[in-house]
């Protein structure tokens, strides 16, 4: 990538945030309006199918209202705070926390990074979770998302050029991006699932924050699984 091409990715990811800000207050203030309404005239309504439909309509609200909370994160990816973190303590909480709260597709944990990277754990916490919960719903329920932190010789993982990386891989047996996004899946709105859940923001979220910390966010398919890896200097490369 040439200087010029990644100052106008700078500028371009300037303005998508400044546009994210202001398009979160207004929608913000719409969905609390309908989430508060639906709440409280709910109790009132007696006829079962009405009930039904307004309770769906309370239920989108309350989603678009925590789907906002993930594009005003995204509008502030220049508030992190970079500190040393423990990768494996951080997704280890994550991964444990859904377990607990989920009757979804089961998680299993694997390996271990030991050394720290240069990122903010508030985040970091919030893009593993995002990137598993991701795979959960594209998965199967009864196949196993496979969480792992890749670390090779006592030493985190090392690329040809010497550098050393942790490295946060999940991988599930969903079907992946169809052909038609899978170019530009990491762009906001970009979604093969249906609803405000489909909101498109997740990988989003993660290439953003793979960016501040000078990482990368990679996504390949390997034997009908989908892998979505997030690529995190350690601490020591000088991050």
């Amino acid at each position: 990538m040439t200087d010029e091409s990644a100052d106008a990715q700078g500028r371009d990811r300037q303005a998508l945030a400044l546009f994210a800000r202001r398009l979160t207050h207004d929608l913000n203030n719409f969905a609390t309006i309908i989430q508060t309404y639906t709440e409280l005239v709910l109790p009132e309504i007696t006829n079962p199918t009405a009930r039904s439909d307004l309770g769906e309509v309370h239920a989108a609200a309350g989603d678009m209202v925590g789907y906002l909370r993930r594009v005003v994160r995204f509008s502030r990816t220049g508030s992190m705070v970079l500190l040393p973190v423990n990768v494996t303590g951080v997704v280890s909480e994550v991964v444990a926390a859904l377990q607990e709260n989920s009757d979804g597709s089961p998680l299993q944990l694997k390996g271990e990074c030991t050394l720290p990277v240069h990122a903010d754990a508030l985040w970091l916490r919030d893009i593993a979770r995002e990137l598993i919960q991701n795979a959960c719903e594209a998965s199967p329920r009864d196949r196993t998302v496979v969480i792992e932190l890749v670390q090779h010789g006592g030493v985190v993982a090392e690329d040809a050029t010497g550098a050393r990386w942790a490295v946060l891989r999940v991988v599930d047996e969903g079907p992946g991006f169809a052909d038609a996004v899978a170019h530009n899946a990491e762009d906001p709105f970009v979604t093969t699932k249906d609803g405000v859940r489909g909101a498109g923001f997740g990988l989003t979220l993660a290439a953003a924050f793979a960016a501040r910390v000078g990482g990368r966010l990679e996504r390949y398919r390997e034997q009908d699984r989908t892998h979505v890896e997030l690529w995190m200097p350690a601490e020591h490369n000088g991050g």
